[in-house]
This record gives C-alpha cells, structure tokens and sequence, in this order.
C-alpha cells in the first residue's frame, strides 16, 4: 500500500515545484496548461503499456477457492471499521488545509516568494514518498495492534508540527518542519487502508476500504469550503492552527478502536 500510494506525494512533490516554476515566468494559466499535457501523456501511455493478460487472469480465478458472499451491510457491524472512517473524515478536514494552502501559507504567513514557498512546500511530497515506504515496512513487520498505534503516533507528529509552523521560525527550519511533516503526514492513507483491511473478513476488504475513502474523501469538499470561509474573518495563520487542532482531535477516536479479529489471517486460514 505505502509503495503504491508514493506515486501520490512524489505526483505532489514534481507538480508542486513545477507550478513554482512555471507560474511566476508564464503565468498560472500556463500550469493548468502543462497539467493538461500531463495528465494527456499519462493516459495515453497507460492504455498503450498498460495489458491485461486474460488467460493469467481466469487460470487465477479457476485455483482460487469458493467464497461465501457476505452483504456489504455486514462492514456496520464492525464498530471500529465506522470509527476509522469518521476519524479519517475529521484528519482530512485539517490535512486539506496543508495541501491546498502549504505554498499560499508560506508565501503570506512567511512571507517567501512563490518560487522559494513553492519549492518548500513541493518538499512535503518528497518526504512523503520516503516516510511512506519506511512506515509501512515497520508496520508489515507487526500486528494490526502495532498498525494501530503507529496511526496514533503518526497523527499527532503531524498536527504537532503542522501547529508549529505558525511559529515565527527561521527559513531552515520551516524547511525541516516541513520535511518532517511529510515524512509522518502523507503515510497515514496507507496505514488506514491496511488497518481497514485487516478488520473485517477478506470477502469485505474491497467494500470497507472504499467506504472509509469515500467518508474521508467528503472532507475534500466540505475543509477548503469551510476553510475559505474562516479566513475572510480570520488571519490564515489562525485557520491553518485550528486545522492542526483538528488533526489531534482526529487521533482520540483511535483509542476507542478494539483489535478485534484479525480478518486477514483468519481468511488465509480458511481459504487453505
């Protein structure tokens, strides 16, 4: 999940620092230009390099064994499934804040250039990738006990710091904060999914990671709305703080998530 889920922050990191880039020479139009070709090349690419090889794909389906259907309605029975997804929703609310506003919060909370707030900010996605990949091999290495309080811990570092860069730092600094808070904020997705996965039966596992993406996702339509509306009354560095607030708030519905079973190796066992 980390690995795949890098492609995410290293997407934010290059695009971040090419809109630095671009925008201050040509304009902000021109990004939205270049984003256009980019995400034309991209599509073309995957549907010429992109094959699905059908004869693999139904020899997997004849070894795989039988499986009883359960009924999406069962993810309701599992408490802790809909406690994820609401302190996914809350985490988001405040995490939308930094993607959106990292390079405008800089610029006019640090007063830094585009080029300089930009470059800075792109650098979120870079630790990201890396936190990304080393969180998730530590976390493979435990039990759905150790996924579950390396998500407490790796929410609270993020709205620590994320609260501490309204701190009056110097440039170095920021740029360090900045780094940490990728390196611990961008892998809480992945540790959700896999931690999602792993509470309830396999046969569900498609069905409970989409509704607890689906929950989270809400947040990024309803954070930059309300957002918005805060900082017309109030100073961006006032908003951007309780959004760290809100990041903390998130991690105390954690604590009330139980182990329960741990589907995954039970389905294994099963399906054996």
């Amino acid at each position: 999940m980390a690995l795949y889920w890098s492609g995410y922050p290293i997407g934010g990191f290059f695009g971040t620092w090419l809109g630095a880039v671009i925008g201050p020479v040509y304009g902000w139009r021109m990004v939205f230009y270049v984003a256009c070709l980019l995400g034309l090349i991209i599509a073309v690419l995957y549907g010429i390099l992109v094959k699905n090889d059908r004869s693999t794909e139904n020899a997997y389906k004849d070894q795989r064994p039988a499986e009883d259907k359960l009924p999406v309605s069962r993810i309701f029975s599992h408490p802790s499934v809909i406690l994820i997804a609401i302190y996914y929703f809350i985490l988001l609310s405040g995490w939308w804040i930094v993607l959106l506003w990292a390079p405008t919060f800089l610029m006019n909370v640090k007063h830094m250039s585009l080029g300089v707030g930009g470059t800075i900010a792109s650098l979120l996605g870079l630790s990201g990738a890396v936190g990304g990949y080393l969180i998730g091999r530590y976390c493979d290495k435990g039990s759905l006990f150790r996924k579950k309080w390396v998500l407490v811990a790796i929410t609270m570092l993020s709205g620590i710091l994320m609260a501490a860069l309204v701190i009056d730092f110097p440039v170095w600094l920021i740029t360090v904060l900045i780094l940490l808070l990728g390196f611990f904020g961008y892998p809480i997705t992945p540790v959700v999914l896999a931690v999602t996965s792993q509470m309830v039966p396999k046969q569900l596992t498609g069905s409970a990671v989409g509704f607890v993406m689906n929950i989270g996702m809400v947040a990024g339509g309803v954070s930059p709305v309300v957002a918005g509306m805060l900082s017309e009354k109030y100073a961006m560095s006032a908003v951007w703080f309780v959004a760290a607030v809100v990041m903390l708030i998130s991690c105390c519905l954690l604590l009330f998530t139980s182990k329960e079973a741990d589907y995954s190796a039970e389905g294994r066992s099963i399906s054996h």
